[in-house]
């Protein structure tokens, strides 16, 4: 509510993850017109971090939507937010390999590049601690 902005974020980011989780339990494109879109939640959100599960959500969305991009934005945003683990590693590499699994139209489609996602994974190979595989 009004002068109380931790209250309205808290309830916009409970509606965000509960429209990622209902998403991902049904097809893509059944929303009904007066379902809130996950961007109106996220310029809601805007300039708030967004706690990881979410940024998992939202980063899976993504990719399922085709948004490559934005799939691939979020991965960095849980690279910035959480401890370099393995389990991070592996869920980042798994998406890079899945995103060049595509094809260059599909990855087009997504706004991506095949450049654009073999300097992804290197910056998150990098970010991870590795260098980049050779």
């Amino acid at each position: 509510g009004k002068g109380r902005p931790d209250e309205g974020r808290e309830h916009y980011l409970k509606g965000l993850d509960l429209l990622l989780d209902s998403m991902d339990r049904t097809a893509i494109g059944e929303r009904p017109d007066f379902v809130p879109t996950v961007g109106a939640f996220l310029t809601s959100l805007a300039g708030t971090p967004l706690p990881t599960p979410t940024q998992v959500r939202l980063m899976r969305h993504h990719e399922q939507s085709g948004e490559l991009a934005r799939a691939q934005d979020a991965l960095f945003a849980i690279v910035e937010a959480e401890m370099r683990g393995p389990e991070l590693l592996e869920f980042g590499s798994a998406f890079y390999q899945l995103l060049l699994d595509r094809s260059d139209a599909a990855l087009a489609a997504g706004n991506l590049s095949r450049a654009e996602a073999e300097a992804g994974l290197a910056r998150f190979q990098t970010e991870m601690g590795r260098g980049p595989l050779a």
